[in-house]
């Protein structure tokens, strides 16, 4: 039997965000916390790996890095829970990269992503192909979409070669989102596949006073569905015209974001998504998607009950950021361990 998910968390604090020494990530994640997501009634976590904390600057891949990481895969399926590994924060690639990643330049910064998952799958191959799953990078953000399909294509190449069963899960260019999928080329014939998105829009709501987007950093009160702020488009664009701390993309970008967004818009995104999965009779998987602390309940709980709702009824799976454990402004659970206001609105969606 393949690899299935369908209600799962991203676990990107562990492995990847943060950049503590390897022996304090490691502490970071307890079994019990895989209990606590089975508990839940997730099925599934995503594993969030960064480079530094697997391979040295020559390529060298640290086996301690490795027993960490079986280690926390071997707490998931004791759990009950299925996993998949994700290449997430690279030294030649980063999501947040404002000029073009080396990944998509450089030749042999191709061949080392080659080599990492060729690493990685030596070393977890010995996983069922039904409990485990590969995602080849996290929010590829190449300046033109095929050079992703380049790049990843690659890597699939190079784990097919080894193993057939394997389930892959590809994203789009550009951050996984929907809009740039018609721009992926999917394998054809291969039905161990998964494709995947990730959804934050609008940015002004999900966003809503995370200090890394500065456009979302205003004094002005949230709504949703609807203009995230009651002022016209142009007003809003203009204002970020003169605010501080915002590059030229931001400013050009700004005309463009206070725009009424609704379920129904939201639900158009996520059919772009949808209907490459379906051509090529693949299953979606909603990878990312959340708001962060500074969001007010009220708005937050209506958009996340729309992303939990249209999941749902269009059949895709997801998996939400982020475990957290109050470390993550999207985390889902306490630094104590308990679950966070997210977790009620999705319980009704988890029968």
């Amino acid at each position: 039997m393949a690899y299935q998910q369908k209600h799962g968390v991203n676990i990107g604090r562990w492995l990847c965000h943060g950049d503590d020494p390897l022996e304090q990530r490691e502490k970071w994640l307890v079994q019990d916390d895989l209990r606590k997501i089975r508990d839940m009634g997730l099925d599934h976590v995503r594993l969030c790996l960064k480079e530094k904390y697997f391979w040295a600057e020559d390529g060298t891949l640290n086996p301690r890095a490795i027993d960490i990481l079986r280690r926390g895969i071997d707490w998931a399926l004791d759990a009950g829970l299925v996993a998949n590994v994700n290449l997430h924060i690279l030294r030649s690639h980063n999501f947040l990269d404002l000029q073009e990643p080396a990944l998509f330049t450089s030749p042999t910064a191709q061949a080392h992503f080659v080599k990492m998952w060729t690493d990685l799958h030596d070393n977890l191959h010995d996983y069922s192909t039904d409990k485990l799953a590969f995602e080849f990078m996290n929010e590829p953000v190449a300046r033109a979409n095929e050079r992703w399909n380049t790049v990843w294509q690659q890597a699939y190449d190079a784990l097919r070669a080894r193993e057939k069963e394997r389930v892959l899960i590809l994203g789009s260019n550009l951050w996984n989102q929907a809009r740039t999928f018609k721009d992926l080329t999917v394998p054809e014939n291969d039905p161990n596949m998964m494709l995947d998105f990730h959804f934050y829009e609008p940015i002004l709501v999900s966003h809503y006073h995370a200090p890394w987007t500065p456009i979302t950093m205003v004094p002005f009160k949230l709504h949703y569905p609807g203009r995230p702020f009651h002022m016209p488009a142009w007003l809003f664009g203009l204002y970020a015209q003169f605010k501080s701390g915002l590059s030229s993309i931001n400013r050009k970008d700004a005309w463009h974001e206070n725009v009424p967004f609704t379920k129904e818009i939201m639900a158009s995104r996520f059919q772009l998504a949808l209907d490459v999965a379906k051509k090529h009779n693949l299953p979606l998987n909603l990878g990312e998607f959340g708001v962060y602390s500074q969001v007010p309940q009220e708005v937050g709980k209506k958009w996340l009950h729309d992303a939990f709702s249209l999941c749902q009824d269009m059949n895709i799976s997801w998996t939400i950021w982020s475990l957290g454990k109050g470390d993550d402004g999207f985390a889902i659970m306490d630094k104590a361990g308990n679950p966070r206001w997210q977790v009620d609105v999705m319980r009704p969606f988890l029968k």
